[in-house]
Protein backbone atom coordinates (compact mmCIF):
# COMPACT_ATOMS: atom_id res chain seq x y z
CA UNK A 1 0.00 0.00 0.00
CA UNK A 2 1.67 3.39 -1.13
CA UNK A 3 1.71 6.44 1.64
CA UNK A 4 -0.72 9.00 1.92
CA UNK A 5 2.15 11.27 0.46
CA UNK A 6 2.59 9.42 -2.56
CA UNK A 7 -1.26 8.89 -3.15
CA UNK A 8 -1.94 12.84 -2.61
CA UNK A 9 0.98 13.25 -4.80
CA UNK A 10 -0.22 11.06 -7.63
CA UNK A 11 -3.90 12.85 -6.91
CA UNK A 12 -2.55 15.88 -7.60
CA UNK A 13 -0.43 14.69 -10.89
CA UNK A 14 -3.46 13.20 -12.80
CA UNK A 15 -6.68 14.24 -12.63
CA UNK A 16 -8.21 11.22 -13.17
CA UNK A 17 -6.86 9.01 -10.70
CA UNK A 18 -7.58 12.07 -7.81
CA UNK A 19 -11.54 11.21 -9.17
CA UNK A 20 -11.29 7.55 -9.30
CA UNK A 21 -10.11 8.19 -5.65
CA UNK A 22 -12.95 10.59 -4.62
CA UNK A 23 -15.50 8.08 -6.08
CA UNK A 24 -13.85 5.15 -3.82
CA UNK A 25 -13.76 7.66 -0.75
CA UNK A 26 -17.76 7.92 -1.36
CA UNK A 27 -18.23 4.39 -1.97
CA UNK A 28 -16.24 3.79 1.18
CA UNK A 29 -18.48 5.91 2.77
CA UNK A 30 -21.52 4.32 1.64
CA UNK A 31 -20.70 0.39 2.99
CA UNK A 32 -19.89 2.33 6.70
CA UNK A 33 -23.06 3.86 6.76
CA UNK A 34 -24.93 0.63 5.34
CA UNK A 35 -23.17 -1.23 8.47
CA UNK A 36 -24.00 1.47 10.90
CA UNK A 37 -27.48 1.16 9.54
CA UNK A 38 -27.16 -2.60 10.18
CA UNK A 39 -26.08 -2.30 13.89
CA UNK A 40 -28.34 0.00 14.55
CA UNK A 41 -31.29 -2.28 13.49
CA UNK A 42 -30.55 -5.37 15.20
CA UNK A 43 -30.49 -3.08 18.25
CA UNK A 44 -33.93 -1.72 17.10
CA UNK A 45 -35.02 -5.57 16.40
CA UNK A 46 -33.73 -6.85 19.97
CA UNK A 47 -35.71 -3.88 21.89
CA UNK A 48 -38.73 -4.78 19.90
CA UNK A 49 -38.59 -8.50 20.66
CA UNK A 50 -38.08 -7.86 23.97
CA UNK A 51 -34.75 -9.82 23.93
CA UNK A 52 -32.26 -9.53 26.88
CA UNK A 53 -28.92 -8.83 24.99
CA UNK A 54 -25.87 -7.99 27.06
CA UNK A 55 -25.18 -4.83 28.06
CA UNK A 56 -21.36 -5.36 27.12
CA UNK A 57 -22.80 -6.07 23.35
CA UNK A 58 -25.64 -3.11 23.85
CA UNK A 59 -22.23 -0.97 24.27
CA UNK A 60 -19.99 -2.99 21.93
CA UNK A 61 -22.83 -2.03 19.23
CA UNK A 62 -23.35 0.97 20.06
CA UNK A 63 -19.07 2.07 19.79
CA UNK A 64 -19.21 0.16 16.41
CA UNK A 65 -22.02 1.91 15.26
CA UNK A 66 -20.64 5.48 16.06
CA UNK A 67 -17.53 4.38 14.65
CA UNK A 68 -19.12 3.62 11.13
CA UNK A 69 -20.70 7.09 11.63
CA UNK A 70 -17.51 9.02 11.85
CA UNK A 71 -15.92 6.50 9.19
CA UNK A 72 -18.62 7.55 6.76
CA UNK A 73 -18.60 11.16 7.57
CA UNK A 74 -14.61 11.39 7.63
CA UNK A 75 -15.39 9.79 3.70
CA UNK A 76 -17.80 12.07 2.28
CA UNK A 77 -18.12 14.99 4.69
CA UNK A 78 -21.05 16.69 2.38
CA UNK A 79 -23.08 13.53 2.35
CA UNK A 80 -22.39 12.22 5.99
CA UNK A 81 -20.94 14.99 8.32
CA UNK A 82 -22.65 17.39 10.36
CA UNK A 83 -20.84 20.25 9.55
CA UNK A 84 -22.39 23.01 8.23
CA UNK A 85 -21.30 25.08 5.28
CA UNK A 86 -21.07 28.48 6.01
CA UNK A 87 -19.19 29.87 2.23
CA UNK A 88 -18.36 29.04 -1.04
CA UNK A 89 -21.22 27.32 -1.73
CA UNK A 90 -22.80 28.61 -4.96
CA UNK A 91 -26.69 27.67 -3.51
CA UNK A 92 -26.09 29.44 -0.26
CA UNK A 93 -23.51 33.10 -0.75
CA UNK A 94 -22.66 34.35 1.70
CA UNK A 95 -24.71 38.01 2.55
CA UNK A 96 -22.62 40.48 4.07
CA UNK A 97 -24.91 43.71 5.65
CA UNK A 98 -23.25 46.31 6.96
CA UNK A 99 -25.81 48.90 8.58
CA UNK A 100 -24.60 52.03 10.35
CA UNK A 101 -26.74 54.68 12.59
CA UNK A 102 -26.33 57.74 12.78
CA UNK A 103 -27.23 59.76 15.79
CA UNK A 104 -29.83 62.47 15.78
CA UNK A 105 -28.82 65.92 14.42
CA UNK A 106 -29.63 69.08 15.86
CA UNK A 107 -30.82 71.92 13.72
CA UNK A 108 -27.17 73.53 14.25
CA UNK A 109 -25.55 70.13 13.04
CA UNK A 110 -27.71 70.72 10.10
CA UNK A 111 -27.96 74.00 9.18
CA UNK A 112 -23.48 73.80 9.24
CA UNK A 113 -23.37 70.28 6.87
CA UNK A 114 -25.85 72.84 4.61
CA UNK A 115 -23.91 75.70 4.49
CA UNK A 116 -20.96 73.40 3.98
CA UNK A 117 -22.79 72.32 0.75
CA UNK A 118 -23.76 75.48 -0.47
CA UNK A 119 -19.90 76.30 0.14
CA UNK A 120 -18.88 73.88 -1.78
CA UNK A 121 -21.59 74.67 -4.84
CA UNK A 122 -19.85 78.16 -4.91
Amino acid sequence: MPSAVTVHAWENENPEFLKQSVRAREDAAEVYEDQRKEITQELINAGLSGEDLPRGKVEALKAAAQELARSAANHAPKRYGNKVSIGGDPDNPIKHEVKQELPPLTVEQVLEIARMKYDEDE
